[in-house]
């Protein structure tokens, strides 16, 4: 039989980088018990129900039944105000309720 003696192109792994075998979840440190998980989570629920939800250009433009360029041309125009986040544009939900009842009162 011939053999071929192992080169540098083949994928012969050292011992020392052999796989690490998994660990059970028994095994694994536990991370607070369920108790404290959904203590935690109702804590940092109760100081998101006081922050408003902040709306994008597409959720402004759905409300509006118009196109996200509409909304920009709308910022443009100085109808919308946005709350500029980093380089994103954010709406507060009063303020586009306050611009539909400025329309209402045009017609």
């Amino acid at each position: 039989m011939n053999r071929r003696k192992p080169g540098p192109h083949t994928n012969v792994l050292p011992s020392a980088f052999s796989p690490v075998p998994a660990l059970c979840p028994a095994e694994r440190e536990p991370r607070g018990s369920a108790m404290e998980n959904r203590m935690t989570r109702k804590k940092s629920d109760e100081k998101l129900r006081d922050v408003e939800r902040l709306l994008d250009a597409g959720d402004v433009a759905d409300i509006l039944h118009v196109s996200r360029s509409m909304v920009y041309r709308l910022i443009e125009e100085g109808n919308l105000s946005p709350i500029r986040i980093g380089h994103a544009l954010r709406f507060r939900q009063k303020d586009v309720q306050a611009y539909i009842e400025t329309r209402r009162r045009k017609k």
